[in-house]
């Protein structure tokens, strides 16, 4: 049990749960996007993240505050809010990592490192990835879309109970709609 009459714990608990979210915001704020745009190994990929926390501690320190007022403001809008907020702290993760790497241990820019890269049929893996994903995805979202009909036929819900469990178990999938219409929108 956390909350206890001893004065303290709850703090101690608290502080814990910072430090937890300090290493691995400090482990990921490079190493999560890197591996997208060059071929790096997840070691390199840490290191590097370590090295950009180390080089600008203020601005990891008040970014990461930042995300967590955000985080919080969204939870009050009954979850809806993160479907935007989410958004932008991704597009913003994103610029600030190539304004991060602009140049890598190589010494070559991730523009020079995605020209080099190997290619199939005329497209990069980058490329095959994110047309796999789009493809893939929507595939899969057309099959629970046939899934949630057959749930709705098969229980008799009538026409609002069928609006509800489109409603209720297509959000997720509303969600990537979400993700891939603010890419375009935003040409990343």
């Amino acid at each position: 049990m956390v909350l206890v009459l001893e004065i303290g714990l709850f703090e101690v608990w608290r502080l814990l749960g910072a430090l937890l979210a300090a290493l691995v915001l400090a482990s990921s704020v490079v190493a999560l996007p890197m591996p997208v745009v060059i071929p790096v190994s997840v070691m390199a990929a840490v290191k590097a993240s370590w090295r950009a926390v180390a080089n600008h501690l203020a601005a990891t320190v008040a970014w990461a505050v930042l995300i967590v007022l955000l985080v919080g403001l969204g939870m009050l809008g009954a979850l809806l809010c993160l479907i935007v907020i989410a958004r932008l702290i991704a597009y913003a993760s994103w610029r600030a990592y190539r304004d991060l790497t602009s140049t890598l241990a190589t010494g070559a820019s991730p523009r020079q490192d995605l020209l080099i890269q190997t290619t199939l049929f005329g497209r990069t893996k980058a490329q095959i990835a994110r047309s796999g994903l789009t493809f893939g995805v929507g595939a899969l979202v057309l099959h629970m879309l046939f899934i949630v009909r057959n749930l709705a036929l098969e229980s008799e819900a009538g026409t609002v109970g069928t609006f509800i469990l489109f409603l209720v178990l297509s959000f997720g999938m509303l969600d990537f709609l979400a993700k891939n219409l603010s890419q375009w929108m935003l040409d990343i």
